[in-house]
């Protein structure tokens, strides 16, 4: 299906191509290496269709479904792209893929058993001059339909190298398998290791009759040391907290060995990202932003369009100081505007660093509320037909989910429609209606 672009579109739009086939007639198909199972069904019933023509398109592969809509049949040796099936004057078609740029189909392919690998160290991260033990098992895998887990065999000799993170050779040599296919080796690393991962290279080139001889596994080389002391973040008030007010938020550094570690440099990383809040009780109301099911899988387009998660762009602050004698240090945030009414999620990280430069982060969150009220709506219908009513309930609630009377509630409809202003494309509203209903302790309608 093919159709030109809107006069004056410009390519950047989101665009979306798709195949449409109209038919009766459900095919389903399932391969291994070297046969395929067509099932074909009624899409209006579900029940199975018997004597259905099917055929492999690009091949001279073709079949007849039993009355269980079955048939078995071999794969060609090219590729067929295509499962065609037809019924009468009717015929479906079922691609091996949809995938835009694929060219594959379904063929017959040569198995061989593989050799599977598990390999694992004691501690993944090494000081140089350290000593690094390294452990691992060998299975077979068969290929075929009888295929099994097996034991790889006796007199398996696996070779190795180890390489440092500049690809410079530290050690090799070979290792014998035990007769249930498990190695293990130990090596000491060079007290001027460069730093960074480091790989071990396994070779085991004299399995015959299966494929996957080769494995890589890596590990870290690093200079570190232990940790002296630990910090921990937290709010001071419980909260609610409220746009137009403030918090305050604390790091507390301790050492390990005890007592706190004053005058250390601290550093507050804050962000405010929208968020969402839902009271507690009206799970089948919407409160806040809400985002339509057909456009929340594309989150690249609706993150644009400030409809995917969290519905746009945050604000980043930094602050700095250092901690008092009791190794604490506050920061007060005033919250003094938003550019939404709506809820923002707070994070506050903090990072203290001692005198030897040693630094650790802690984290600590809290959510801003707008107001003390929500709104909430629900609607039984997402579509409606051009004259017929769209039902809206409403309903005001506290951050409890206590239901509030009284309040006058001004709810706008409108139709968005797309146009292109200044060079981009939005949606804008259409056909504007408005009402004013009194909240009460029920849903109004």
């Amino acid at each position: 299906l093919m159709s030109k672009l809107p006069f004056g579109r410009q390519p950047q739009a989101p665009r979306y191509t798709t195949w449409v086939q109209v038919t009766q007639i459900g095919l389903d198909a399932f391969v291994d290496h070297s046969e395929m199972v067509a099932w074909a069904t009624s899409l209006q019933t579900g029940t199975p269709l018997p004597n259905v023509e099917l055929r492999l398109l690009g091949s001279d592969v073709t079949a007849t479904t039993d009355e269980m809509g079955l048939a078995r049949f071999a794969l060609p040796s090219q590729p067929a792209p295509v499962l065609l099936g037809t019924l009468g004057n009717e015929t479906a078609m079922l691609p091996q893929t949809t995938y835009y740029w694929g060219d594959a189909g379904w063929a017959k392919r040569n198995v061989q058993d593989e050799l599977r690998w598990y390999v694992f160290d004691d501690r993944q991260m090494y000081r140089p001059g350290e000593e690094v033990h390294v452990k691992g098992w060998m299975r077979r895998i068969g290929g075929k339909q009888d295929g099994d887990v097996t034991l790889p065999g006796e007199g398996i000799t696996v070779q190795y190298q180890v390489t440092d993170p500049q690809g410079n050779l530290l050690t090799d040599g070979s290792l014998e398998t035990t007769v249930l296919g498990g190695f293990d080796l130990a090596f000491t690393l060079p007290d001027n290791s460069n730093l960074g991962y480091a790989n071990i290279y396994f070779s085991a080139g004299n399995v015959s009759g299966v494929y996957n001889t080769d494995y890589y596994y890596n590990f870290q080389i690093q200079e570190f040391r232990r940790p002296e002391f630990e910090v921990t973040a937290r709010n001071e008030e419980e909260g609610p907290f409220f746009i137009g007010e403030d918090a305050v938020v604390a790091v507390s550094a301790q050492y390990f060995a005890g007592g706190p570690l004053p005058g250390a440099e601290t550093t507050w990383n804050v962000s405010s990202t929208p968020s969402s809040y839902a009271p507690p009780g009206w799970s089948d109301f919407t409160f806040g932003q809400w985002t339509p099911w057909w456009r929340f899988p594309d989150y690249g387009y609706a993150y644009e369009m400030d409809y995917g998660f969290g519905g746009g762009g945050g604000n980043y602050q930094n602050f700095s100081g250092r901690t008092d004698p009791s190794g604490n240090h506050y920061l007060h945030m005033a919250f003094t505007g938003a550019d939404e009414a709506r809820p923002y999620s707070v994070m506050a990280e903090a990072v203290v660093m001692d005198v030897n430069r040693q630094s650790w982060a802690a984290t600590t969150s809290l959510l801003v509320h707008p107001a003390d009220l929500y709104v909430g709506l629900r609607s039984s219908r997402t579509f409606v037909e051009k004259g017929e009513p769209l039902v809206i309930d409403t309903i005001v609630t506290d951050l409890d989910g206590n239901a509030m009377a009284g309040h006058d509630v001004t709810v706008t409809a409108a139709r968005l429609e797309w146009k292109y202003v200044n060079g981009q494309w939005g949606e804008e509203e259409v056909d504007a209606q408005e009402c004013v209903v009194t909240s009460e302790t029920e849903p109004v309608t």
